[in-house]
């Protein structure tokens, strides 16, 4: 018998709450010392540009420990009588832009993971520091940070049943690129950066949209070794060595968030190793993951990264393993891959 639309939404959802437990759980991870350099404070960055009156509230906030860094975050959505950017009055999408210097020479948009928001870059927790760390370290930057909820992913179909409606690629291209141009100064060139839940963005647009991007980052990003609704890898894109187990998407909490996101149908579509697959160019690309990470994301970044060298484009794959999990990354590699 096969089960109604309803079953496999109940059953993710049971299991979502327990992964958002788990995860709750990994932020009260030990804090590491940081290596301080010397940054203008908020105060010293020109005011990253005003929104013009209407739909969207903005603010300024400096929260403790982030003195050195200036950030604007606002809501853009619908009022009532008024659609909005997205045709949508109960769309919703937060953001927040970051800048460390106040000349910025480039920009990176910035998708975060489950549990997180677009405030990641201003109150990252403890165990996250690699955020910090980033942020201190890279050279003159402007970082965008956009959200459409704890749990969202993008999709590659236009028609996507499922909210957040608009979360797609030529929603993004067309409509949230444009606003966001519009309204601040975004440096080019442009790379796109993800980590976990946000590597799966990042990947979606890194492939499906590749003409925006200089650089791509995939950091132990949330990417398929197999469909959480059949059980099968993708035919052709089996990771080759790495002792290739089947477990990051059909993991039950990895699997329940693409439930809760996608139909079969539409994540056959959209699977980020399919968007790979269909892409006729992808920009210079950094992918790593960790052997040991804590939700067994490690073959799917492989698989990903071995497709884009099979058809000849600059992904470098970067595996790590010992001091490593989900929430740290190698910051340092990252850097100096963005220069």
């Amino acid at each position: 018998m096969r089960p109604t639309k309803s079953s496999p939404k109940i059953f993710a959802s049971v299991f979502l709450l327990a992964l958002l437990f788990v995860m709750s759980l990994g932020l009260s991870g030990c804090s590491q010392g940081l290596s301080s350099q010397e940054l203008p404070l908020a105060s010293e960055i020109p005011e990253l540009d005003k929104e013009e009156p209407g739909n969207d509230a903005a603010e300024e906030l400096t929260p403790p420990g982030f003195e050195k860094f200036a950030s604007q975050c606002g809501t853009v959505s619908g009022v009532a009588g008024d659609p909005g950017l997205f045709n949508n009055p109960n769309a919703l999408l937060e953001y927040c832009v970051y800048a460390n210097h106040p000349e910025p020479k480039k920009t990176i948009w910035f998708f975060h993971g489950l549990t997180d928001d677009e405030n990641i870059f201003r109150n990252p927790g403890e165990n996250r520091i690699s955020y910090r760390k980033f942020l201190e370290q890279v050279e003159p930057v402007r970082i965008v940070a956009i959200s459409f909820g704890t749990l969202w992913m993008f999709s590659s179909n236009n028609n996507r049943t499922e909210e957040p409606k608009e979360a797609t690629i030529d929603v993004f291209r067309n409509k949230i690129v444009p606003y966001f141009v519009e309204r601040f100064k975004l440096p080019q060139p442009w790379s796109v950066m993800g980590q976990s839940m946000g590597g799966f963005n990042a990947a979606i647009l890194c492939a499906g949209a590749p003409e925006l991007w200089k650089k791509c980052v995939l950091l132990n990003s949330m990417l398929p070794s197999c469909d959480p609704y059949t059980g099968a890898f993708p035919e052709g894109l089996t990771p080759v060595g790495g002792g290739f187990s089947g477990i990051n998407m059909c993991n039950p909490g990895p699997a329940a968030m693409v439930k809760d996101q996608f139909t079969a149908a539409e994540y056959k579509d959209s699977q980020p190793l399919q968007v790979l697959a269909r892409a006729s160019n992808l920009p210079k690309t950094y992918v790593t993951a960790c052997r040991e990470d804590d939700f067994g994301l490690f073959t799917g970044p492989q698989a990903w990264a071995q497709v884009g060298q099979r058809k000849g484009w600059n992904v470098t794959w970067d595996p790590k393993s010992g001091s490593c999990d989900h929430f740290q990354w190698p910051v340092e590699s990252v850097i100096e891959f963005l220069k």
